[in-house]
């Protein structure tokens, strides 16, 4: 046992911190009650297991004798104890230690109680009385549960931490908590916040020793508060607490109060009960048994931006019984709610004439007990010059800011605006200068004051020398008409009208009014008997926006029509006689115009006035459907007087809003507050749901708003955007409040329809509306906006049609109905994602015309199905789709017409498109394939060539599909390819010739696919001369190639001839068909199985089927041509070749013939440029041969340089024909030029490189016409069929030289 007792000072300073002193206190202390039992006053749950201490304090006057008590373990939530009877005395004042004695961190004295002090964080731990009256003393935990793992949490907690009892605990727990089951919540231990601190796990500094002291103690129960000041009269109340603990045994605490900006009666006052105020204390009683107590903070209104006050409360002494306790100090805040003063313009707008000073007025709420420094931005409007146009007073510095003082207690300040005077006029058409005041910071102490709003001032200088404003149509509105007036004014013919511009009017502008009817009797002309008058703008320029109203009264001259708000600055001169301008109550028109001439016509009543200026706005009181009427029925009596026409520019800048002959006014909620561009005033004021028709000139007058107070409208800019459809009223492209410049498109507009719209957009709404415009771009990144033509309506677009989605999202389309007609040089259709861009024209009857080319781009979709027959489209410039498939075309029942008069082309991404039908009628040129082509319905060859090659331009023929109207004129110049079982004739052929061939299957083919070309080449040329014993000779002009693609061949192959490209056929019986073989290399005779005539020519069949083992193997191919079993059919003299070489110092000259015919002679000719040629040399012929026979000879004197030698052949009639050309180079260490020149069947190019090398042909556009690979040295041939006059650029590469060239064709 220790007997050492410590005092409060003590404890203060030692381990047992002052944080022991915070809560309520106990009575116990000398003279207060003495403790009557023993308490736990430590308890160590430490490391290990065994660092388990428990002590016991003894805070009575008289010894204990402990054999009286008990300690018992509660281990886990038993209800059955582990019990320690312990012995010996305590004494009075002393503490007590029990441990493990396994225990290391102790070094005290202490008694070994093993059984007792083996406990974790979750066991509770008793003190038990056995004598006298028997029952618990003292309670760790809570016996009979649970908590888990500990009490407390983290910080205070009965695992691994030491607890300390409050020094102002005097009595331990005698009852044991309730607890309702094993958890957290449902095993409380109550006491222990209130009753125990916390020390680090196996700190035992405090063992062995305890504090105990009962006296009563006060606190502030908060360390801080605040509360708002608020506005308004009286104060706020605020209770500071005070606690007593123990109770009090009777005293006082006093309080001093201190704070640097408060101050006492203004600010604040204290009052309560028991409390009294001196000065800077506060006294307050603390009776006997009080354990709490008060005063209250009464913190005074007011609207001052003053800043935040700070008061501090601190206990300074008391008496009685009363200790201070630890927490002596309350901190109270009063708020100041009141933010800071917003300044604002008090001057909104000022309109100031030049050589005026009016003065911009700012005011500050609420009013601030300090200097507000306000500073203020001045921008100038366009042409505005400081100190040129005008100045301000105070100044404005280098970055023009002024900057003015609100003066303390003052609500308003101002600043002088100096418009200042120069005779010239600084913004033509205008007559207004503006500048725009805005308040950008204001500072008032305690710190920044608020920018409030309105922060902005507008002032528009009056430019006295403005040139007068003009006005086009759409300038002008009418907001309202009161057309019976005379009730309210007293004068029987008053009218009133009231307009706004979307410019200012300059002085000087003048404006004409009449309420004469439109084609009243007549076409283009006006009625005469009323008014027309000339308004003139004497007055100050009046702002865009700003409300005008005219006073209209019945009597002619300068008096009929005056200015009333928002000044009478306007003279009136009348325009049509005696007349005046008088609206009609039973219904009537005015027209406001502007410039031109008034030409009044005869007598009033013929009705035969002419205007020549520009109308700027009509509106007619007259009910629907009579509102305008052209051509009435009795155009002279006085009913007529109400109706008029109305002038085609006028059909959007117009209206008849309400079913009300006499008071019509334009409104909606917050109008004078919304802003709007000019389009959608327009738009509002032309809606009749935004017109009220109030029942009398006092309702009028009454009716939001008041236009003759001419309050200032809106208006932000916003241009016009000429062709934007907006879709504002409808779907009907002729309806011209539809588009955002309120102007239906005409040839030069260019359109654009996107997701700004509010609706679809339709070209027919009414049948046969016939549109047009530059250039249409529908596009979308949002909502799809789509356009039809319909109803028999057309759309013409002077240029490209482009339809494209630049996000995904719903498809956006152009559909073309009901057998109209669609326009354009060009059609772009393409979208970010599949299908999302579509051009649809589905109706046959539709006309779909394309003057330049067709651009199917990624993401777009071409639809021509329809049902039965589909949708036409003529194009005349070429054909591209960038896929990615065949399928974004789709025209299973469509057809494609290629009509142009030039060179078109087929192009894909690199895979086959597919056509429904394919229809080619060029007035001139060809149509080449640059990527494949298949056609599965009808091959119309009306007029014009189709340029294929294989297989990046070949064209295939599905098993569905025939051909129509092959000729001469148009056919398939190269390869293509038919699939299917059924006889068939390739429309193929070369130069100017349809040369076709055909198929016809056996009984018992199963062949789907053949591959058809025709060459008007000598057969000995292209293959060579060895045939079949059987055959005398083979053609010596054409020859075909005929190939099974997929499957076993069983056809029999059909051969045309014609006079006189096939050379002569004169004898059927002897005409054959022969089939060159590849290996060994010679040409075999398959027979005649039946020849036809046809004008000009005929056709024979080989004698049977051909078989696979008559078909060159795959690839082939296989060369077909004609031939005779004797000298008949001469299928001509040819010759096989006809070359030039240097073989210096001459020139070497071979040419062959295969066989000759009334052959006289041969002359060499020779040329410098390639077209103009002289004679060199003859050799005579053979004159008839049948077998090969070659020729030789020299130029002994050759140019140098380039030189060109062709051959002529004369038979012994005279006649003659050239061969091609071929040319030469004579030089030294020179490379061979690049020549290319051309007639009316190939392109010659003439080269120095070697085989292998590429070559491209295209237009001065670089637009690729065709490209290839170079098969022979020193020269190259292409068809040029389908070529049109002009310059090309051909260019020849072998990968490490590049020669280009232009040239004329």
């Amino acid at each position: 046992m220790n007997g050492r007792t410590r005092t409060l000072s003590a404890i203060l300073a030692g381990p047992k911190r002052l944080a022991l002193m915070l809560g309520a206190l106990m009575v116990c202390g000398l003279g207060f009650g003495q403790p009557t039992d023993l308490i736990i006053s430590e308890y160590v749950e430490g490391s290990f297991g065994t660092n388990k201490y428990l002590e016991l304090y003894n805070g009575t006057a008289a010894d204990i004798n402990l054999g009286n008590y008990q300690l018992r373990l509660y281990a886990n939530g038993s209800i059955t104890p582990t019990i320690a009877t312990l012995s010996g005395t305590l004494v009075a004042g002393t503490t007590i230690v029990y441990g493990n004695s396994a225990g290391t961190i102790y070094s005290g004295a202490f008694t070994n109680l093993n059984s007792i002090c083996q406990y974790n964080g979750d066991d509770a731990i008793a003190l038990y009385r056995t004598s006298g009256v028997a029952g618990f003393v003292d309670i760790i935990g809570n016996i009979g549960c649970d908590p888990g793992t500990r009490w407390g949490v983290l910080g205070l907690q009965t695992l691994d931490q030491t607890l300390v009892r409050k020094f102002n605990t005097c009595s331990g727990i005698t009852i044991d908590p309730a607890h309702t089951g094993n958890t957290v919540a449902g095993c409380p231990f109550p006491t222990l916040t209130t009753e125990w601190d916390a020390l680090p796990q196996n700190d035992v500094s405090s063992l062995g020793t305890h504090f105990m002291d009962c006296s009563p103690y006060v606190n502030f129960v908060l360390s801080s508060s605040s509360n708002n000041e608020q506005t308004g009269a009286g104060t706020v109340p605020y209770v500071v607490d005070l606690g007593i603990y123990p109770a009090s045994a009777g005293g006082t605490v006093v309080i001093s109060m201190t704070s640097a900006s408060a101050t006492y009666g203004s600010d604040y006052t204290i009052n309560g009960t028991g409390v009294t105020v001196v000065g800077t204390d506060i006294t307050v009683n603390l009776p006997n048994g009080a354990t709490t107590a008060s005063f209250t903070v009464n913190v005074v209104r007011d609207a001052l931006d003053e800043g935040n006050d700070l008061i501090t409360f601190a206990f300074s002494s008391s008496t009685g019984t009363i200790n201070l306790g630890p927490d002596q100090i309350h901190e109270f805040t009063i708020n100041d709610d009141d933010g800071p003063p917003a300044v604002t313009f008090t001057t909104l707008n000022v309109n100031t004439p030049e050589g005026t000073a009016p003065s911009i007025f700012v005011s500050i709420s609420p009013i601030s007990p300090n200097p507000t420094t306000v500073q203020i931005q001045a921008t100038d409007g366009s042409g505005v010059i400081y100190n040129s146009d005008y100045s301000t007073f105070p100044a404005e510095n280098g970055s023009q800011v002024l900057t003015i003082t609100i003066l303390p207690g003052n609500a308003f300040a101002s600043f002088t605006f100096n418009s200042l005077m120069d005779g010239i006029e600084d913004l033509p058409s205008l007559g207004l200068e503006t500048v725009v005041f805005t308040i950008i910071s204001a500072t008032s102490l305690p710190g920044l004051a608020a920018v409030g709003s309105p922060n902005t001032s507008t002032v528009n200088i009056t430019d006295i020398n403005a040139t007068p404003t003009i006005l086009t149509p759409g300038d002008l509105v009418i907001v309202g008409v009161n057309a019976n007036n005379g009730a309210c004014s007293g004068n029987t013919t008053e009218d009133i009208v009231s307009f706004f511009c979307f410019k200012n009017l300059a002085q000087g502008t003048k404006l004409i009014l009449t309420d004469n009817g439109y084609e009243r009797c007549s076409l283009n002309t006006w009625g005469n008997n009323e008014g027309t008058v000339e308004m003139t703008r004497t007055g100050g320029a009046i702002p865009a926006g700003k409300v005008v109203t005219f006073r209209i009264r019945g009597s002619s001259g300068s008096t009929n029509v005056t200015g009333l708000a928002p000044d009478a600055g306007w003279t009136c001169a009348t325009l049509n006689g005696l007349t005046s301008v008088n609206m009609s109550s039973a219904g009537d028109q005015l027209f406001f115009m502007q410039g031109g001439t008034w030409t009044p016509g005869g007598a009033p009543g013929t009705h035969n006035a002419t205007y020549t200026g520009t109308p700027l706005y009509g509106f007619s009181t007259v009910q629907a459907p009579n509102s305008w009427v052209t051509l009435p029925p009795s155009c002279t009596n006085t009913t007529a007087n109400s109706r008029s026409g109305l002038p085609l520019s006028m059909q959007c800048f117009s209206m008849a809003p309400t079913g009300s002959t006499d008071f019509n006014k334009f409104t909606f909620p917050n109008i004078l507050t919304t802003a709007l561009s000019q389009r959608d005033w327009m738009i509002r004021a032309d809606s009749p749901s935004n017109w009220a028709a109030p029942g009398s000139c006092s309702a009028y007058s009454a009716q939001y708003p008041s236009w003759t107070l001419s309050p200032t409208l809106n208006i932000t800019n916003a241009p016009f955007v000429p062709g934007l459809w907006r879709g504002t009223t409808s779907v009907d492209w002729f309806d011209c409040k539809n588009w955002d410049d309120i102007k239906v498109p005409v040839a030069v507009t260019n359109v654009r329809i996107d997701e700004t719209a509010n609706r679809d957009c339709v070209v027919g709404v009414s049948p046969g509306g016939n549109a047009n415009c530059a250039s249409l771009l529908q596009t979308s990144s949002g909502a799809a906006r789509n356009l039809s033509v319909q109803n028999t309506s057309s759309l013409a677009i002077g240029g490209p049609l482009t339809i494209q989605r630049t996000t995904a999202g719903s498809g956006i389309s152009t559909t073309i109905l009901g057998n109209s007609t669609l326009s354009t040089t060009t059609l772009n259709v393409s979208a970010v994602a599949l299908n999302q861009a579509i051009f649809r024209n589905e109706v046959p009857g539709n006309t779909v015309t394309i003057s330049g080319n067709f651009n199917l781009g990624t993401g777009g979709y071409v639809d021509l199905q329809g049902v039965g027959v589909g949708g036409n489209i003529f194009i005349g410039g070429n054909y591209q789709n960038d896929g990615p498939t065949e399928l974004t075309l789709d025209d299973l029942n469509g057809t494609i017409t290629m009509n142009g008069s030039g060179a078109q082309s087929v192009v894909t991404s690199g895979f086959q498109e597919v056509f429904g039908n394919f229809t080619v009628a060029k007035s001139g040129g060809a149509v080449t394939l640059n990527s494949p082509l298949a056609v599965r319905g009808i091959l119309n060859l009306s007029a014009g060539l189709v340029n294929t090659s294989d297989p990046a331009g070949l064209l295939s023929l599905l098993s569905t599909a025939t051909v129509t109207n092959a000729s001469d004129v148009s056919f398939v110049n190269g390869p293509m390819v038919k699939i299917g079982n059924t006889p068939f004739t390739f429309p193929i052929g070369k130069g100017s010739s349809l040369r076709p061939c055909g198929v016809t299957p056996g009984a018992v083919s199963i062949a789907n696919s053949f591959v058809a070309e025709f060459f008007p080449i000598s057969s000995y040329v292209g293959w060579g001369t060895p045939m079949d014993p059987t055959l005398d000779h083979t053609s010596q002009c054409e020859y075909w190639l005929i190939d099974p693609r997929v499957g076993t061949p069983n056809h029999t192959v059909q051969l045309s001839w014609d006079d006189p490209e096939s050379c002569g056929v004169d004898n059927l019986l002897d005409l054959r068909i022969a089939r060159w073989e590849i290996t060994p290399g010679i040409w075999r005779d398959r027979g005649n199985g039946g020849t036809s005539i046809i004008p000009t020519g005929g056709w024979i069949t080989t004698a049977a089927p051909q078989l696979t083992v008559d078909f060159n193997p795959s690839p082939g191919p296989t060369a077909w041509t004609l031939a005779s079993n004797s000298s008949d059919n001469p299928l001509p003299i040819e010759l096989i070749s006809f070359t030039a070489r240097v073989e210096e110092p001459w020139v070497r000259l071979d040419w062959a013939t295969a066989s000759e015919r009334n052959n006289d002679y041969f002359t060499i000719e020779r040329s410098a440029d390639g077209e103009h040629f002289t004679d060199i040399h003859e050799e005579m012929g053979a004159g008839n041969s049948q077998q090969v026979l070659n020729y030789l000879t020299f130029d002994r004197e050759p140019l140098t340089g380039l030189s060109y030698y062709r051959l002529r052949q004369t038979d012994f009639d005279g006649t003659s024909v050239r061969s091609e050309v071929v040319s030469v180079y004579r030089g030294i260490g020179t490379e061979r030029p690049l020549v290319v020149f051309g007639d009316a069947d190939q392109l010659t190019a003439l080269h120095g490189f070697p085989v292998g090398s590429t070559y491209d042909l295209m237009d001065m556009t670089g637009r690729l016409i065709t490209s290839g690979t170079v098969l022979q040295e020193d020269r190259l041939q292409l068809p040029a069929n389908g070529l049109q006059r002009g310059a090309y650029l051909f260019r020849l590469s072998d990968g490490q030289r590049t020669e280009s060239v232009r040239f004329v064709y």
